[in-house]
């Protein structure tokens, strides 16, 4: 019985001393805007806090935001919701510009631009852009692009991937567990890869190229056409290595043929129109050509080397040539005729093994020998 008396006491006493001290001074919000000692807060009807009294000069109700704006100073002012829960920032905001109405704050303070995220700083408000994006990486998060002073950051979820030390980045989305970033840093692009739920990358290519760009994905390896002192090259990254050297004045890929061993792209090289032959896989095949001489549709059979002559694929490889020189190839319906010397002769289709001696001394007199067997 003494407890309780005792109890009924203090709270009486509390009581008595809570209604002397603050003083009714506004409705706001159908609430009760009080003083307390000279600090200003929010009651509901039961006298419990809304907004703690502290040294606030005003209190507002932003309707927009259902929240309290709770101003020290003229134009800086503190968040708190309904809960009684204020933003846990060490900065001041000047605005509210936007709100997902899930617990993410877009606001603003004197210093820049920053975000809320369930009632605590997520991003301080220090940056002149921030971007809030849909997934587009991985599928899994949102994605926070920063912008202060001509760089940017970035963060997957809640993972630091990029600090701000790039001018500029671009997302080049290869599947729901790994992709690039194309970057790019004083006039210099490089490339990088991220690891979905992870904050490690990895550097693929330094930033010291000119451009990069993905041309296509083959059997999983993603192929970059890369430009470096004007000249472009083509980088695999399942090799993780140029595949194409930075040979090239002009990579004609919109007019690229696919065949049956790889793909024929214009090119332009040494100040010349010629044809780049590649499989993009082979560590050291590729070919640069004046000529191609085609047996059908999809397969190719010889080229035009440096030196004006021609030689075939060697069938032991891919993209190989064979080191016979013959300086004419004409396909014909009994097989290839070949010049070598000044004297022409007759090949098997494919095989290349002789069915006419290299002797004859035209194409026509190979022709005549053909017709008389």
């Amino acid at each position: 019985m003494r407890k309780l008396t005792l109890f009924l006491a203090c709270s009486l006493i509390y009581l008595l001393c809570f209604s002397q001290k603050h003083k009714e001074i506004g409705v706001i919000n159908d609430l009760k805007l009080i003083d307390v000692n000279g600090k200003l807060g929010v009651i509901d009807n039961n006298d419990n806090f809304v907004v703690t009294p502290d040294e606030y000069t005003k209190i507002t109700f932003d309707e927009k935001n259902w929240v309290y704006r709770c101003y020290k100073g003229k134009k800086t002012f503190e968040i708190v919701n309904e809960n009684n829960e204020k933003v846990q920032s060490e900065s001041l905001f000047t605005g509210i510009l936007e709100n997902d109405q899930n617990g993410l704050l877009k606001v603003k303070s004197e210093k820049g631009i920053g975000l809320i995220k369930n009632w605590k700083e997520f991003i301080p408000p220090i940056y002149d852009k921030v971007t809030v994006e849909a997934e587009t990486y991985h599928g899994c998060c949102m994605n926070y692009i920063l912008e202060k002073n001509g760089k940017k950051r970035l963060y997957v979820g809640n993972n630091l991937i990029l600090e701000a030390e790039y001018d500029d980045f671009s997302k080049v989305v290869l599947n729901d567990y790994v992709n690039h970033l194309i970057i790019s840093k004083n006039n210099k692009k490089g490339l990088i890869s991220m690891v979905k739920y992870e904050v490690a990358k990895e550097t693929i290519l330094p930033t010291e190229y000119q451009e990069i760009d993905l041309l296509m994905e083959i059997n999983g390896n993603q192929l970059y056409k890369i430009k470096s002192n004007n000249l472009y090259g083509v980088y695999n990254t399942n090799k993780k290595k140029k595949v194409i050297p930075t040979v090239i004045q002009q990579l004609d890929w919109k007019n690229k043929e696919a065949l049956q061993y790889g793909f024929v792209i214009p090119v332009k090289h040494n100040n010349q129109s010629r044809y780049l032959v590649t499989d993009f896989e082979s560590d050291s095949t590729y070919i640069i050509t004046d000529e191609i001489i085609y047996f059908d549709d999809d397969f190719f059979l010889a080229v035009k080397n440096t030196a004006n002559n021609y030689q075939f694929l060697d069938l032991n490889y891919k993209l190989k040539l064979d080191p016979e020189v013959y300086q004419n190839i004409t396909i014909l319906t009994d097989g290839i005729a070949v010049n070598k010397d000044g004297k022409w002769g007759l090949l098997e289709n494919f095989y290349y093994s002789p069915l006419f001696e290299i002797k004859y001394d035209s194409l026509e007199a190979l022709k005549k020998a053909i017709q008389e067997q």
